[in-house]
């Protein structure tokens, strides 16, 4: 089959024109069509035919004309209905492309530009306007097709389009784009480096949208996404410097890695609630992030998913979530408040690794797996809570360089000695906490609150002499914490209350 087609494209060739043989390779396709897929002309002007022994020309290959660097005009057929990926892009001289009158146009664009006359400009002349409208027989924009292109501040995109390819707009200065809704996918780098872009419109019809599809486009102040996307590539906002808000909705169920990584100004963000998978470096270098909801159908946590979010101060980990990757909250120095649920099986090195305005956190029994340096460098790092036996990831290095922290363990464990992984041990036992400035309810009646591990029996005894103690009332903290309240205190002209266990 490939001999015949050789025997077929030598054969067309002898019975082109001379001078066309001169200047142009070819080949016929299976459907008895023609594909110009190079030139070897010198000559500044050049005209593609239309036909070749009665079958159409309709494609130009990709980098069909690199080499055409003499070229400063060249006239297409109607015949095309394809560009190929750079067909033109070493042609530094070529001014203008000019499309032969006719009934049809092309169905595709790759590396080349369009303006209102329907006039295809590769070469934009200085001082020309860098606005271009896309005919509306085109219905896809191809890879690269306008890349790099430092003139094109709009454009106009026809509801004809259903791809725009990977990096068709990419390190242009588009300043606004309107993307239809005839439009199902957003390629790789489509808008990447568009740093003065300010504006995007998405139509209600895309999917998916490529990697780094808004990449490094710092002046992006905001960005609506359609309830229509199912899928995000990795980095799609990466750098986007000007971003403050944005929501993922619910019909997303896949976020790829660094979606938002180096958003400096992102402060509010709303994850749908059918994410499984919560990638690496999602948030890293979020500056200005203070809090974040994680929907409770996450499982994990990726690696430095939250690093150096350094205006974070509270997190709630859902019961979804299995394990917490290396350094996800690396440098979130003003983190004060963290609990991490018993669905938790592993957490990697360095999680919490400079977390200095931690003071406490509860470890559940559930994890098997720690890493090194978790808690590293916690300076503020006091109380240390675990609800079970003594953990079998003694590793000395978990709590390096948290010289005030002590590790707390509950009555009827086992294992503990006096130290773990280089801090000092305590029994930890269950704590009277006051409610306000004072002890006393909005009902008018003594009471305070009960902190400890949570599923755990607290009895409150009471005493008029500190001698003959009786208990006035058991507490089951199915959440760590209870509310003790005495409606008999009003009896007694003193009365005492101390707590023990079950």
């Amino acid at each position: 089959m490939k001999i015949l087609k050789l025997v077929l494209s030598v054969v067309v060739l002898l019975e082109f024109p001379a001078l066309v043989q001169a200047q142009f390779t070819f080949t016929t396709n299976e459907y008895n069509t023609i594909t110009i897929v190079g030139y070897k002309g010198s000559d500044s002007t050049v005209a593609i035919p239309s036909s070749v022994n009665s079958l159409p020309v309709t494609t130009i290959a990709d980098g069909a004309f690199d080499y055409g660097v003499t070229l400063t005009n060249i006239t297409i057929p109607d015949t095309v209905t394809n560009i190929g990926m750079t067909s033109f892009a070493n042609c530094v001289s070529l001014t203008s492309i000019t499309v032969d009158s006719g009934n049809s146009f092309f169905s595709s664009v790759d590396g080349v530009l369009f303006n209102q006359n329907q006039t295809l400009l590769m070469q934009f002349p200085k001082g020309k306007s860098g606005g271009y409208v896309i005919p509306s027989t085109v219905t896809r924009i191809g890879d690269y097709a306008f890349y790099n292109k430092n003139i094109l501040t709009s454009v106009v995109i026809p509801d004809s389009v259903t791809l725009l390819g990977k990096y068709s707009f990419g390190n242009s200065l588009l300043n606004t784009i309107t993307i239809p809704n005839s439009v199902t996918n957003i390629g790789d780098g489509a808008f990447g480096e568009c740093i003065w872009l300010t504006n995007v419109t998405i139509g209600h019809s895309v999917t998916s949208i490529g990697a780094e599809a808004f990449l490094d486009c710092r002046n992006l102040a905001g960005i609506d996404i359609p309830n229509s996307v199912t899928d995000f590539g990795s980095a799609v906002f990466e750098d986007c410097l000007s971003i403050t808000n944005i929501t993922i909705p619910d019909s997303v169920t896949n976020i790829g890695n660094a979606l938002f990584f180096g958003c400096y100004e992102l402060s509010n963000v709303k994850l749908p609630n059918n994410l499984s998978n919560f990638g690496s470096l999602t948030f890293y270098y979020c500056f200005s992030l203070t809090n974040l909801n994680i929907p409770s159908n996450t499982t994990n946590i990726g690696d430095m998913a939250f690093f150096d979010c350094i205006s974070l101060t509270s997190m709630t980990i859902p019961n979804s979530i299995v394990s917490i990757g290396y350094e996800s909250f690396a440098g979130c120095a003003n983190l004060t408040n963290i609990a991490i649920p018993d669905s938790v099986t592993s957490i990697g090195d360095a999680a919490f690794s400079g977390c200095s305005g931690l003071v406490k956190i509860t470890m559940p029994d559930s994890i098997t797996n720690m890493g090194s340096y978790v808690f590293s460098w916690g300076t503020n790092l006091k109380e240390v809570f675990f609800t079970g036996n003594v953990p079998s990831y003694d590793n000395p290095s978990i709590f390096t360089g948290d010289t005030n922290a002590t590790a707390y363990y509950l009555p009827g464990s086992s294992g503990w000695g006096t130290t773990f992984s280089g801090i000092p041990t305590a029994l930890w036992l269950p704590q009277i906490q006051t409610i306000g400035a004072s002890f006393y309810s909005p009902k008018n009646q003594f009471g305070f609150g009960l902190n400890w591990a949570s599923g755990q029996t607290v009895v409150v005894e009471a005493s008029t002499n500190l001698i003959n103690w009786q208990p006035v009332q058991t507490n089951t903290l199915t959440v760590g914490l209870a509310y003790f309240c005495d409606p008999q205190w009003t009896n007694y002209p003193d009365r005492f209350y101390r707590l023990r266990s079950l």
